[in-house]
């Protein structure tokens, strides 16, 4: 990809000014949806389903200043296409992506471009079919050469909503909300220049903003840690989520528990044995950012690698924030030590 190459959304076709779609898009650590971003949480909106709803009711909403909103506004009055240039606007051109693996998506899908964003070297699309509630995912790791996303999905499911979450340069990390699988999400891998994807794990805890319960720890490579919905079959039925936190040591390749400390903060043993922690019944489960009362993240910082502190619980399922205590590991959330009761902020 050029170093000078900028990409744009751009208005095609205005009519009318009625009422913006129910989509977001999220970005952490972007300052817009085309920030060419280190660490980058993108949460493609594709509700698409809502926008149809919408646009029937014809609700007038106010836009507000947030980019995602007025994005959605602008995708309801018209049609949204990518534009490139590379002599910063003095000349562009229109994005053609082709017409997908089926041969009726990308350019034939009618819809338009629903969202976009450049994480770590790859140009993501999403691109929304015009009289269905489909949703194609584009990439492109130089600008120029579109491949539609093979994900793959149960039979007869469809992509309701993406979020590309933090990746790396070998590899992108897409949560995927489809309409086969409830509220909860599935966390799919990427092949190096990311057309192709493995399932990394099931049941992910999503929020309806499209946060995803999936954080990398910085200043330890590959490793991550999930949240995983343990009901997700009856979290639709008005149940809360009981959920469960995994870790990864290898870039989402393998999934386990987390190790719980001996000792809690007051000195009590846990008496957890190696049976139970293996199959999570007796494990730790950590706080994320999908949590109304967790101002931060699992920290941890490039300057002090192999250091992690969470706040969390001891047994079967994740506590509620009040009942939480704060914890610590020094080897890269290998294994834990219970540092202060009730829950703390770091930063």
């Amino acid at each position: 990809m050029a170093e000078e190459a900028i990409f744009c959304l751009e208005i095609q076709d205005a009519r009318s000014r009625t009422a913006p779609a129910a989509r977001s898009l999220h970005a952490r650590g972007a300052s817009n949806a085309l920030a060419n971003t280190s660490p980058a949480r993108v949460h493609y909106g594709a509700a698409l389903r809502r926008r149809q709803r919408q646009r029937r009711q014809r609700q007038r909403r106010a836009i507000t200043d947030s980019f995602g909103e007025l994005l959605d506004a602008l995708a309801t009055q018209s049609k949204v296409r990518l534009v490139v240039s590379e002599d910063f606007f003095a000349t562009e051109r229109e994005v053609r992506f082709g017409a997908g693996n089926d041969g009726a998506g990308g350019d034939r899908a009618g819809g338009g471009v629903v969202a976009a964003s450049v994480v770590r070297g790859y140009v993501l699309v999403a691109i929304a079919h015009e009289h269905s509630d489909e949703m194609d995912l584009f990439v492109s790791v130089d600008g120029h050469t579109w491949a539609e996303s093979h994900l793959p999905l149960p039979p007869g499911s469809q992509e309701d909503a993406y979020t590309v979450l933090e990746s790396t340069r070998h590899a992108v990390l897409v949560d995927v909300l489809a309409s086969t699988t409830g509220a909860a999400g599935s966390l799919f891998r990427s092949n190096s220049n990311g057309t192709y994807y493995t399932l990394s794990l099931e049941h992910t805890h999503r929020s309806r903003e499209g946060l995803v319960d999936v954080e990398r720890v910085h200043g330890v490579e590959g490793v991550l840690v999930a949240n995983q919905v343990a009901n997700w079959d009856h979290i639709l039925a008005s149940r809360l989520p009981e959920l469960r936190t995994r870790i990864s040591f290898d870039d989402g390749a393998r999934w386990r528990f987390l190790q719980p400390p001996d000792r809690a903060p007051d000195g009590r043993r846990y008496g957890c044995s190696s049976d139970a922690q293996k199959t999570g019944e007796c494990a730790l489960h950590v706080h994320s950012v999908t949590s109304s009362r967790m101002p931060g993240r699992v920290f941890g910082s490039p300057a002090s690698p192999g250091v992690v502190l969470a706040v969390g619980s001891v047994g079967a399922q994740l506590d509620k924030h009040p009942k939480c205590d704060t914890f610590l590991s020094r080897d890269g959330a290998l294994t834990w030590a219970a540092v202060r009761k009730g829950p703390h902020h770091v930063q």
